[in-house]
């Protein structure tokens, strides 16, 4: 098990659309009532939790041929939730005294990374684009 903290603080300066040029472009700032930015704050904490557990055995088939196997479980609760079970699967063959073949599957689990921070951040400034 594993915890991480996340804070994120973010000040944003955006001006309000006030209409569109001559091609359809919006435009930005262009009246003295609009000419000026509107602050928008985010902040956020989040500790986020990561959990495994795991099982693995080896078995020699024969004096030059070993296979080990196993499972993982991971889960994440952090600004996404998810698990999965990843098996593995690997043989070891020793063809000569000099000469070593591995083979193997694993399946691996990979959350997006904690840091990317949660979409609440984004969604403050739905509004501030919106024409005057």
């Amino acid at each position: 098990m594993s915890g991480e903290r996340f804070t994120s603080q973010t000040a944003s300066a955006v001006l309000v659309q006030d209409g569109t040029d001559e091609f359809g472009n919006p435009a930005f700032g262009s009246t003295p009532a609009t000419s000026f930015p509107n602050e928008i704050f985010a902040s956020i904490g989040k500790t986020g939790w990561a959990y495994s557990a795991w099982l693995q055995d080896e078995w020699q088939l024969m004096p030059d041929l070993t296979v080990n196997y196993g499972a993982r479980f991971d889960a994440v609760s952090q600004f996404v939730v998810g698990s999965q079970i990843s098996p593995r699967l690997n043989s070891v063959w020793q063809a000569t005294p000099t000469t070593v073949f591995h083979a193997g599957y694993a399946r691996l689990f990979t959350p997006p990374p904690f840091q990317e921070g949660p979409a609440e951040n984004l969604a403050q400034l739905n509004d501030s684009m919106a024409p005057a």
